[in-house]
This record gives structure tokens, C-alpha cells and sequence, in this order.
């Protein structure tokens, strides 16, 4: 992310490319709970997400952004430790290539972007994207906020965060909603549980130890869905531990152990979850 004119114009641009492996349990929640529809495949993703905003009063910006993403799965296998596996998932996984246009609202009163110890940020944006499979178009919409309070009866500092990742249309199976990582949800598995709709909220303990060592508490809740009406059912729950340790200025790194419904996941990252 690019500051420009002390602040008034943000330039963020996520690029990410890799090949690495995935894994595919299908859409909606009784498809993904379910272990015996573990498909795992090699992923080759380009994506490029260039954003432009501009303060237009204060604390409020808007912005304008585009995405170009191509995807292209291989080497399907059915997991090793599935006894009856779901093979006719692999039709799913088709290469496909994702453009879009999107709007953004920004409001953010935070102390620093990477690390806050205070302030709100609420964020809305919405786009259209066309849909390479089925030569047709449709919208995302994805809403966040975030609160950090530095505790007065107490060291260290209380975060909470809500998100909602919401669409319509045909998504490819690529573009859907998703839970889990290391960002969302620690514990699930990054690209397990998918759907058209997704809602998470997490609130985090974070607390100075001695000198550069600190350490977190979380717990969390989420969800995936078809519709929105789906998103109060079948409640996914995350909580964790990690250690953090202060590299310079306010930039940690971060290992996480994180614990969902039957399952545990450790992260390894720089800088903080939210």
C-alpha cells in the first residue's frame, strides 16, 4: 500500500502468484463437512488487484478498483486417508480467468494500518466480475469492520473484527466465499468450506509479556451458506493461542495455534491477523 499526498490518496495493489497444493470439498456446508469429499489438486494462480482511493472527507475514502485473476488446477487426486472418495467433484475444477470492476467505501480512524492499538475502520465494496465458465457476469460484496481498544483496567489491547464476504449470480467455483487460512477462522483449512455467502467474526486478546514478546487469545464464529437466510445455521467455531514478537517499530511476527470443530491448523506469518 502506497501513501500518497500525506495520506489522502491510498494506492494498495494485491499481487499474488503461486503453485501449490489445494484442497476441494465441494460447495456448501454438507458437502464440505464432509471428509470422504476431500479432493486434493496442484493450483497455478495469477491475481492482480490494483486500488485507488481518495479521502473525500475526513476519515472517508472512496475508491475504484479492478481484478484480473487466472486459475488452473491439475493433478487431481482423491486423499490418501478418504475411504470412499467423491471423484465426481473433480468436474468442478475447471482452469477459468476471473476480470472485474469494483467500488470501494473506506472509513478509518486507525492509529497505524498494520498494527492499531485504537481506532474503527468500516469498509464496503462491491463489483461486478464476468464469469469465464459461464460466459456471464456476477456481484461480490463484501463488508468489514474492525475495532481496536486499548484496555484501561487492564494491559494490552481488545480487537474484534466482523466480515461478510456476499455474492450473486453463477460464481466459479474459485470466486466463492471461503473460510479458514491463516487470516480467517485459524484452525479450518484455507479452501475447505466454501459457498456463496460467508460471515465470520472473531475478537482477539492481545497482551504485552516483557519487552519485545507478547501473546493472544482469541475466539471466534463463522459461517457459509447458499443464501444469506443459510448464514445462522451450522455455526463453525475457531479459538487459539499464539506468541508474538516485535521485530521494529510496531511490525510482529506471529505463530498461531488455532482449534475449530475437529480440527487444528498453526500459522507462521508477519504482521498481525487484523
Amino acid at each position: 500500500m502506497t501513501f500518497l499526498n500525506q495520506g489522502k490518496d491510498r494506492l494498495p495493489i494485491y499481487f499474488e502468484i503461486h503453485d501449490e497444493p489445494k484442497v476441494y470439498y465441494g460447495q456448501g456446508y454438507e458437502s464440505t463437512i464432509n471428509d470422504n469429499n476431500k479432493i486434493t489438486y496442484t493450483e497455478t494462480m495469477v491475481t492482480l488487484n490494483p486500488k485507488w482511493m481518495r479521502e473525500v472527507k475526513n476519515n472517508l475514502f472512496l475508491g475504484l478498483g479492478s481484478e484480473f485473476t487466472f486459475i488452473k488446477p491439475r493433478n487431481y487426486e482423491i486423499g490418501e486417508e478418504v475411504s470412499d472418495g467423491n471423484p465426481s467433484l473433480i468436474a468442478d475444477l475447471e482452469t477459468n480467468t476471473t476480470l472485474g470492476l469494483s467500488a470501494s467505501a473506506l472509513f478509518d480512524t486507525r492509529d497505524y494500518v498494520l498494527n492499531p492499538t485504537q481506532g474503527w475502520l468500516v469498509q464496503m465494496d462491491t463489483g461486478v466480475y464476468y464469469n469465464e465458465l459461464e460466459s456471464s457476469t456476477y456481484g461480490k460484496y463484501d463488508f468489514e469492520i474492525l475495532n481496536f481498544t486499548s484496555l484501561k483496567s487492564a494491559p494490552g489491547i481488545l480487537a474484534f473484527q466482523v466480515q461478510a464476504n456476499l455474492s450473486s449470480g453463477d460464481v466459479p467455483w474459485n470466486m466463492l466465499s471461503d473460510l479458514g487460512g491463516a487470516y480467517a477462522m485459524r484452525g479450518y483449512l484455507l479452501g475447505r468450506f466454501r459457498d456463496k455467502q460467508m460471515a465470520m467474526a472473531q475478537v482477539e486478546y492481545r497482551l504485552p509479556i516483557y519487552r519485545r514478546s507478547g501473546a493472544v487469545f482469541w475466539a471466534g464464529i463463522g459461517s457459509i451458506g447458499q443464501d444469506i437466510s443459510e448464514l445462522s445455521k451450522d455455526l463453525l467455531p475457531t479459538y487459539g493461542i499464539g506468541y508474538r514478537f516485535l521485530l521494529k517499530g510496531r511490525i510482529n511476527i506471529r505463530a498461531d495455534l488455532g482449534f475449530g470443530e475437529n480440527t487444528t491448523g498453526f500459522y507462521f506469518n508477519v504482521n498481525e491477523v487484523f
